[in-house]
């Protein structure tokens, strides 16, 4: 009896993918990106937007994307990057390396509607505005993305 059923369930997802067919994923589908510089993000991305935007520590005490989301992020102290020589650090922080691999899933080949664009601009729903489309910030995030391993 339990390999009757075993073999019934195990049956079903291949007649439920057949009788609804494919899905059409639009004009522009959501694809994450990969070959991200993690050097650039080490020094220019985490001690540029990620730590002075508070973006781990949120305003007033917030606990934002350190327990608020599931986009985690280490709330580290920037000091690290002024040992940065030529875009490179030999030892970088493990916090520092543990947002990096947080962050690459919120980056999609359109980086446009990327969630670590969109969201922080207010483009799309984010608790607070964290810095302008146009601003220092966002171009220096489409400028990491730009620069592909």
């Amino acid at each position: 009896m339990i390999r009757a059923v075993a073999l019934g369930l195990s049956l079903v997802p291949a007649a439920g993918c057949e009788a609804f067919g494919s899905v059409d994923l639009g004009d522009n589908p959501a694809v994450r990106t990969t070959n991200l510089d993690s050097d650039f993000f080490v020094c220019r991305i985490q001690p540029e937007v990620i730590s002075p935007k508070g973006c781990a520590t949120g305003e007033g005490g917030e606990s934002c994307h350190v327990t608020e989301s599931s986009y985690r992020l280490i709330d580290v102290d920037a000091a690290y990057a002024s040992a940065c020589e030529d875009g490179f650090l030999t030892n970088p922080p493990d916090e520092v390396l543990s947002n990096f691999s947080a962050t690459e899933p919120w980056i999609f080949e359109d980086l446009e509607s990327s969630p670590l664009l969109t969201r922080p601009t207010g483009i799309r729903s984010h608790p607070r505005v964290i810095f302008d489309i146009d601003s220092t910030e966002a171009d220096l995030i489409r400028e990491w993305v730009s620069v592909r391993r």
